[in-house]
């Protein structure tokens, strides 16, 4: 028997929709991707420690903020080249950021001037 009881049926919408739910990080001098929810806390926080840590994987393909110029663009789309590591990025945030020569701008992507987060 269905039920036809529109409350149930829009918490039942709602149940799914929060389950597969994803979330938007950027990653520095880069896009934005999507991450699901269920992989746990996105990097991000101030302090000594990040709130979460994870962070776009390799093959992840960008969801927002793709351009051109970026190191991750292919000819049709930007696509993390690495995992990303989240970092301790300047002011006491923490961030994800490609550790790769030519990420970075200033405090390098070799990792010099920067601290990353392990478990």
């Amino acid at each position: 028997m269905t039920s036809r009881n529109p409350a149930a049926a829009l918490a039942g919408i709602l149940a799914v929709s929060l389950v597969s739910a994803d979330i938007q990080i950027s990653v520095q001098y880069d896009a934005t991707y999507s991450l699901a929810e269920s992989h746990g806390i996105p990097c991000s926080g101030h302090g000594a420690e990040p709130v979460g840590i994870v962070c776009p994987k390799a093959g992840d393909i960008a969801t927002a903020n793709c351009q051109p110029y970026l190191l991750s663009y292919n000819g049709a789309a930007c696509v993390a080249p690495m995992d990303a590591q989240c970092v301790h990025l300047r002011d006491d945030t923490w961030g994800c950021a490609f550790l790769k020569a030519g990420y970075a701008s200033s405090a390098g992507a070799s990792g010099a001037g920067v601290t990353t987060y392990d478990e």
